[in-house]
């Protein structure tokens, strides 16, 4: 089989062998957290989709806010089922020297993600249910418009809170390969 040729970059010319195979590594082990992380929250989704039922007809909020209740839950529950693995990514970047292990700064950087999650999430519930009890199955139509101005918002403002807490490369030898690797690939970080 033919190899892909994605932009004609080859990243033999800027790094080396081991670098390479630490680089493969690096992301063998990021995909398996990522996997295990994804088994967690789908276990902790099908025990929900079996309990929340029976808890929602049980709140007497009406459909509304039993919705919004049903929603907050899933969503801290995934958030906590998320939290040892975010912790354990968060080492694994330490040990092959990519950042700091600071768990308390990773959480306050969660602090901030966590009650826009909660924001959008609530917002797309009160709007779909909202719109569900009011037009019944074709809701969506008066939806979709909706949701997709919340995606963009959502969007934005996570990539501005994903911003928050990066900074310059300060390391002058990986500096200059990254400027070697713009020039060749003619592209150039957005400052």
């Amino acid at each position: 089989m033919p190899h892909l040729q994605l932009g004609g970059l080859d990243e033999h010319r800027f790094f080396s062998a081991r670098e390479l195979s630490r680089s493969s590594s690096y992301g063998t082990g990021a995909d398996v957290l990522w996997l295990l992380s994804t088994l967690a929250q789908l276990a902790a989704l099908a025990v929900l989709v079996r309990r929340t039922p029976r808890f929602a007809r049980g709140i007497g909020l009406g459909p509304i806010g039993s919705a919004v209740i049903v929603g907050m839950v899933l969503l801290v529950t995934l958030w906590f089922v998320g939290l040892p693995f975010g912790i354990a990514a968060l080492w694994w970047q330490h040990h092959w020297g990519l950042g700091p292990f600071d768990p308390g700064q990773w959480l306050l950087a969660q602090d901030l993600s966590l009650p826009a999650s909660a924001a959008f999430a609530m917002l797309a519930i009160l709007i779909a249910v909202g719109l569900a009890v009011r037009l019944g199955r074709l809701w969506w139509l008066a939806g979709a418009p909706a949701f997709i101005a919340i995606a963009v918002c959502f969007g934005f403002v996570s990539g501005w809170l994903g911003a928050a807490g990066a900074h310059p490369v300060r390391n002058a030898s990986l500096r200059a390969r990254v400027a070697a690797i713009e020039r060749t690939e003619r592209v150039h970080a957005p400052v």
